[in-house]
């Protein structure tokens, strides 16, 4: 490739990663439904021909938005590394720690998709086809960190438990995400702790 197609290339990149921080912004400000095409045209420094050549639709930018938010915490968590110990509390513990404070360093995905599943009432098709698709990545991601984190019992158990939870696991990551969000801090070790003994009990009431 020359060097003016390998630029036009790059300045592609910089222009849509430039459109998704601002549509980023405006919808955390404002929410998805609120956010007007003449509002991302004036934060982003683009053009409408430009933001729907890269996203098509209002629907695309908003699908953009939460899938890079998603991708870039899921291939944090990716290099997450689980310590040698064979006991399932303190493997779902640390998993459990560990996932909030990646999501505690960019919490903006998270605000975004509960702000979005709150706000389902003013959903139109497509909106509600990207929130279940971005849920179901997340659902997909989740479930193979829980079954890492239960392969003490054995790889096939692990994957069938980590299937089995997964819904109750998510809603206790929200909520544990929403408190903290709350109250402006951290997760607390006794929290984390008690929280763990229940992701244990979930999967050992599964497991049976």
């Amino acid at each position: 490739m020359n060097g003016r197609g390998s630029r036009a290339t790059h300045d592609g990149v910089d222009s849509r990663a430039e459109i998704l921080d601002a549509a980023e912004r405006l919808i955390s400000e404002h929410g998805f439904g609120s956010m007007r095409m003449a509002s991302l045209i004036k934060v982003s420094g683009h053009s409408s021909s430009s933001i729907y050549w890269h996203f098509e639709s209002k629907e695309g930018v908003l699908a953009a938005v939460l899938e890079r938010a998603v991708d870039r915490f899921f291939e944090r968590a990716a290099l997450l590394r689980f310590p040698d110990d064979d006991d399932v509390r303190s493997r779902l513990e640390w998993f459990l720690r560990e996932s909030m404070a990646l999501t505690l360093q960019a919490p903006q995905f998270l605000r975004l998709f509960i702000l979005q599943g709150l706000l389902r009432n003013d959903y139109d098709r497509g909106e509600a086809g990207v929130v279940g698709r971005v849920r179901a990545q997340a659902l997909r991601n989740l479930t193979r960190g829980l079954a890492e984190a239960l392969r003490p019992w054995g790889e096939e158990q692990a994957a069938e438990v980590a299937a089995a939870i997964v819904g109750p696991a998510l809603m206790l990551f929200d909520g544990a995400f929403l408190d903290t969000q709350v109250r402006l801090g951290r997760i607390e070790d006794a929290d984390a702790r008690l929280l763990a003994a229940a992701l244990t009990g979930m999967a050992v009431a599964a497991r049976r």
